[in-house]
Formats: structure tokens, C-alpha cells, sequence
């Protein structure tokens, strides 16, 4: 969770608040169907775009909701997922 953390101090205060927001709209049922959320090819791994940056995720054993990578879009982002 920390490098979470660290990513996030990294990030843009306009892009943190749209991340922020995309989170938080996962957990709220009403409000999930419209964050595009789609399976990456070859993996159990899940993404929200949210701006320009991309969210990668996975649920675990417990169902509950891992945040693996917060990147912004380029060629580099899915290469190692």
C-alpha cells in the first residue's frame, strides 16, 4: 500500500482528485457501471481508465478490491501486467 502512497504524492493534484474519485465511485454500486471497467487480456487483472492515467486492480480471496498500478496511458502500461 505504500507504494500506492508514494505513486499518488507523485501524481498531479487535477489527476489525483479524478483517481480519488474512480476509487470511490467502485465501491458505491449505483455508481461502478460507469467506470468502464475491463479484464485485461491473459490476466485476472481489471482496469479503470480515469483521465489519463490507468488503474489496474485485481479482487482476492476475500473479494475485496487490490490496487496493483496507478500509471498514466502510454505504450509501457500494460507491458508488464
Amino acid at each position: 500500500m505504500d507504494r500506492i502512497r508514494k505513486l499518488f504524492s507523485r501524481i498531479p493534484k487535477k489527476h489525483r482528485l479524478q483517481l480519488l474519485e474512480a476509487l470511490a465511485c467502485l465501491h458505491d454500486p449505483a455508481c461502478a457501471p460507469t467506470l468502464h471497467i475491463d479484464k485485461l487480456t491473459g490476466s485476472n487483472k481489471l482496469r479503470i481508465r480515469a483521465g489519463s492515467y490507468r488503474i489496474i486492480f485485481h479482487k482476492n480471496a476475500e473479494g475485496k478490491l487490490v490496487v496493483d498500478q496507478i500509471m498514466p496511458r502510454n505504450e509501457q502500461t500494460y507491458r508488464d501486467v
